[in-house]
């Protein structure tokens, strides 16, 4: 927990932000988005929290990693970061991603950023997935918050 306080401190330190970040990556890679954990939540917050703009293209570079743990862990960071340079990535991730987790993600980043025709296009894309929502049934309320997302942009840009 120390070291993340400590690494947090630093983030936005150009001399050390490739060891801090290489560390926080490797440490996300191993601990479950899903659990509570103290040094993730302040990692998260201090990632959450930073002005390096640098960080927004490592969350992105990172969205193409195998290690899904850390997709899924990137997709919330950038989330919360409204990191609209990563919309392309995540729409393919959407698109062709098997893992339900990385999906998930995918589309909530995308509720709290995407323009009405992006959110449009993950409706269709869901729609021609619907094998793989079967299989993940979690999914559809997700796709419940895309719905309801679209629909209040429709009547937004409509008054």
């Amino acid at each position: 927990e120390w070291i993340a306080d400590c690494g947090i401190a630093i983030l936005d330190n150009s001399k050390y932000f490739d060891t801090v970040m290489t560390w926080i990556l490797e440490y996300l890679k191993k601990t479950s988005p899903a659990e509570f954990d103290v040094a993730k939540y302040k990692i998260e917050i201090g990632i959450i929290k930073s002005k390096s703009e640098i960080i927004d293209s490592v969350l992105v570079n990172e969205l193409k990693n195998s290690n899904k743990t850390l997709v899924e862990h990137c997709t919330k960071l950038i989330k919360e970061r409204k990191t609209v340079v990563a919309i392309p990535v995540l729409v393919q991730l959407v698109e062709k991603d098997e893992n339900p987790y990385v999906v998930r993600s995918s589309i909530d980043a995308l509720i709290n950023m995407a323009p009405l025709k992006i959110l449009l296009q993950i409706k269709e894309i869901m729609t021609k997935r619907q094998l793989f929502v079967d299989q993940f049934d979690f999914i559809n309320k997700h796709l419940k918050d895309l719905e309801q997302q679209i629909i209040f942009l429709q009547n937004t840009s409509n008054s």
